[in-house]
């Protein structure tokens, strides 16, 4: 296989569901900034809730209060490491998958690859893929 068709988005996506969910979110915390990770929970009002309820973000807000304006406001106050935590907790696989090809050219593709064949060959994050 090439590396024109590792990083098509069909083969790619293919590679991505290949990998562990702890690899694949540790792929994401390096691709996702702040702004990304906000306007992805704005975006999908199913979070709205889950994100009130968290523990990062502010716990006297009552569900009636719950909207849109209230929940950027509270999330662009979180630091940025509380709000990949938060990413980590609401996100779905697939939904990180989706948004990892989104946000991503052939080279950050290959970067990928690269970091999750040399994670694989030195067990880091705890994680043995063999």
């Amino acid at each position: 296989m090439t590396k024109k068709q590792i990083t098509d988005d069909n083969s790619f996506r293919d590679y991505l569901n290949a990998i562990c969910l702890n690899s694949l979110f540790e792929h994401a915390r390096g691709l996702m900034f702040p702004d990304l990770i906000i306007q992805i929970i704005l975006k999908h009002e199913y979070m709205y809730a889950d994100c009130f309820k968290s523990d990062f973000i502010d716990k006297s807000i009552q569900p009636k209060d719950y909207n849109k304006e209230l929940l950027e406001t509270s999330l662009e106050s979180i630091p940025e490491e509380e709000l990949v935590e938060l990413m980590c907790e609401l996100f779905s696989k697939r939904l990180m998958i989706n948004t990892i090809i989104e946000c991503t050219d052939k080279y950050a593709r290959e970067d990928i690859i690269y970091n999750q064949n040399f994670w694989r060959e030195n067990r880091v994050c705890g994680i043995d893929l063999n």
